[in-house]
């Protein structure tokens, strides 16, 4: 059964009645969504269960006893929808705010090809449809494509005044002088920008100045000045004028971004300061996230310490300072990986921005250690020995322990045989193996049998390898054993 719903309208009455005061109301009529062809006769309840679930529109007008019809009301409504979204059916984006140009995405990771775009900023939007046919509300992001070419030469400088950047000014390559005499006296800003030969313009630099008022100083000299900033009257910031026009630079470093007041006052050379003056300013602090970080290199060694490049930071053409204008924190800048710089605005600059650098494995060379035995013996231990850690380190600080290996056994005749090294794992080292040698002699001490009767020919294990034999003709030269003894055949 269809639930009917009334959607009261007694108030758009009320509303309507006023438009026309002082004459009779004839006629009141109203339409949905906008569909003016399908104009009914205002009732006291109007049946909307027929219409579909989400955003519409109820338009009213009312008619005098002159037939003179009201401008029509438009109030908006919505009709719930009566089961909960609980799936997404439909996913797209766009580019740039060109909804027209808006491409669809599935449910499954997708790589959108930003290349194609031209350096500068751009934008990213995304919005997704629910079962209930409902579009959310886009997400939009901001990103920029970085230039092809770096920027190398800065094509166009301009200032303006107080804000006033429909007033701006061009300026040459040469220091020039500006004329801020004609001003107001008061407080003033001044700012400037800059273009590179890309086409992009720096962050706008601003300071703020005043221009003293000489009032009741005429015909003296402006020899020294007062000025603090809101209520800090208790550490006023006072000094002598050097200027020749008594223009004074104000130092805002340190304040947070909001209104604020400045007050001021003059003195002539005979010590007769002027009235304070006080004026409200708005002051935002710019984001250090639109200078330029360059590192000195961009990927280091393991050292066995943090790391920490030398760095310079530029807003447009000014080099800021370390210290003054930001402050710089690391991460992840001692092992092997990815490591992180945090450059965080201070004074006239505010948030923070992140650059990345490389740090790599060290080489460390390991080396077996060459050997040597008799034959028929036990290899003797395998040693390693180590060659470019860095700082303290040693093996204590391998995941896992090189080790060194051996073909040779103790039934292996006289002769060399590699010893090679594998297996070492680190975090901030990689290996480079470098092989050893087994030497196998002949033993020493050994007697020579002279054969007198037939014996039997035994290898040292005890396997039998000639029976009752009367010469060691044709046997391979080794150790065997012969008439209980150890015997070394050399032909």
């Amino acid at each position: 059964m269809i639930k009917i719903r009334t959607l009261m309208l007694a108030a758009v009455s009320v509303v309507c009645t006023t438009m026309v005061a002082q004459k009779s109301i004839t006629d009141i009529t109203y339409w949905i969504d906008g569909d003016v062809d399908n104009v009914e006769t205002m009732k006291s309840n109007i049946d909307i269960s027929s219409l579909a679930e989400g955003v519409h529109s109820i338009t009213v007008r009312a008619k005098d006893s002159e037939n003179l019809w009201s401008p029509p009301l438009t109030k908006y409504f919505i009709i719930p929808h009566t089961t909960a979204a609980t799936t997404i059916v439909e996913r797209e984006y766009w580019m740039d705010g060109n909804i027209a140009a808006r491409t669809a995405l599935d449910a499954s990771p997708v790589a959108i090809n930003l290349m194609e775009l031209a350096g500068g900023m751009h934008s990213l939007s995304v919005r997704v449809k629910d079962d209930n046919g409902v579009w959310s509300s886009p997400l939009t992001k901001y990103f920029i494509i970085p230039h092809t070419t770096a920027a190398t030469t800065i094509v166009e400088r301009e200032y303006w005044i107080d804000g006033n950047i429909a007033m701006r000014t061009a300026l040459g390559a040469s220091p020039v002088a500006i004329n801020l005499m004609e001003l107001a006296a008061g407080m003033h800003s001044l700012t400037v920008r800059v273009k590179d030969d890309n086409g992009v313009w720096s962050p706008p630099l601003t300071k703020y100045f005043i221009v003293p008022d000489a009032t009741g100083l005429e015909g003296k000299k402006i020899t020294r000045y007062m000025y603090w900033i809101d209520d800090n009257t208790a550490t006023p910031v006072a000094g002598t004028v050097t200027n020749a026009n008594g223009v004074l630079d104000i130092d805002l470093g340190g304040l947070e971004d909001g209104e604020h007041t400045l007050s001021w006052c003059m003195a002539d050379s005979k010590g007769v300061w002027s009235q304070v003056k006080t004026s409200t300013f708005t002051f935002t602090r710019i984001a250090i996230t639109s200078a330029m970080i360059a590192l000195a290199q961009n990927s280091f060694e393991y050292a066995a310490e943090e790391i920490e490049p030398d760095l310079t930071v530029t807003d447009g053409e000014k080099l800021l300072v370390e210290g003054e204008d930001y402050e710089v924190s690391y991460a992840d800048n001692r092992n092997a990986g990815n490591a992180t710089l945090t450059v965080t605005g201070k004074g006239l600059y505010k948030e923070s921005v992140d650059a990345q650098f490389t740090i790599t494995k060290a080489t460390l060379t390991v080396t077996a250690d060459n050997k040597q035995r008799e034959m028929g013996e036990e290899n003797p231990e395998l040693t390693l020995t180590y060659s470019g850690w860095k700082g303290t380190d040693d093996e204590s600080v391998l995941t896992t322990l090189p080790v060194a290996t051996t073909e040779a056994t103790t039934e292996s005749e006289v002769g060399d045989y590699v010893i090679s090294v594998s297996g070492g794992e680190a975090t901030n080292y990689q290996f480079v193996y470098e092989n050893g040698i087994l030497t196998i002699t002949y033993p020493t001490g050994i007697q020579i049998v002279t054969m007198t009767r037939p014996v039997d020919i035994y290898t040292l294990s005890g396997v039998l390898v000639k029976r009752q034999v009367t010469t060691l003709k044709g046997l391979p030269d080794g150790l065997y054993i012969i008439n209980g003894r150890k015997v070394q055949v050399k032909h």
